[in-house]
């Protein structure tokens, strides 16, 4: 049976819209983090101790007692030329360590001091979530302009396979993004991307060749 290639077009592009619109959700929601570290001294790091708000918060670290994801994120940090590096997923923040919004924060919170093979170093941590403005509303728009589209184009579809295609896609990426699959630790906007449009239009491959069997 010949299919309508103007439905078929009209639902690939509204399915492309709501893989968009959940990556890119999906991307957000990921947890940036900032380190930063600038040389200090002995007694930068004592005044800063008895500066605490806390006496429960640490603010001094023997760099050999940090975390292996704090050792890691503190030596590059050191090594790169402006003294700071950017990660993105949570996996990345380090467990003694707590994260501000855009400021440092007092002596324990966000802002400690480093030993690292005699010498001290400054560290500051930096993280926040996805901001609810632009990102956040884009995102929702684009997943629900294409989720109505495609819902909408499945309806009025004359062809059953076009209706379990578009279907299977939509579950498909809608799954992954409600178990909160996180894409094989992939972060950068392009892959997850990609990778969400191999899952949703893999399912509609898939459902396409199912109803076909089944009708033939």
């Amino acid at each position: 049976m010949p299919v309508n290639r103007g439905t078929l077009v009209l639902l690939a592009l509204s399915l492309a819209l709501v893989v968009a619109g959940v990556q890119y959700a999906h991307y957000g929601d990921q947890p940036p983090t900032d380190y930063r570290v600038e040389p200090a001294t002995a007694a930068d790091a004592e005044a800063a101790a008895n500066d605490t708000y806390e006496p429960d918060w640490q603010v001094v670290y023997h760099y050999e007692n940090l975390s292996d994801t704090a050792q890691r994120a503190f030596r590059s940090a050191l090594d790169a030329p402006d003294g700071r590096v950017s990660y993105l997923g949570s996996e990345n923040r380090a467990p003694e360590f707590i994260y501000l919004s855009d400021t440092a924060g007092s002596p324990g919170a966000g802002n400690y001091y480093v030993r690292y093979e005699g010498n001290y170093y400054h560290l500051t941590t930096y993280g926040a979530g996805m901001d609810f403005g632009f990102d956040a509303l884009g995102a929702a728009f684009l997943t629900m302009a294409g989720f109505g589209a495609t819902i909408g184009g499945a309806v009025r579809a004359d062809d059953a396979r076009l209706r379990v295609a578009a279907l299977a896609g939509l579950l498909a990426i809608g799954a992954t993004y409600a178990l909160r699959f996180d894409w094989f630790g992939v972060h950068g906007l392009s892959a997850l991307l990609a990778l969400g449009a191999v899952v949703a239009f893999g399912a509609v491959a898939a459902g396409w060749l199912a109803t076909d069997r089944l009708a033939g």
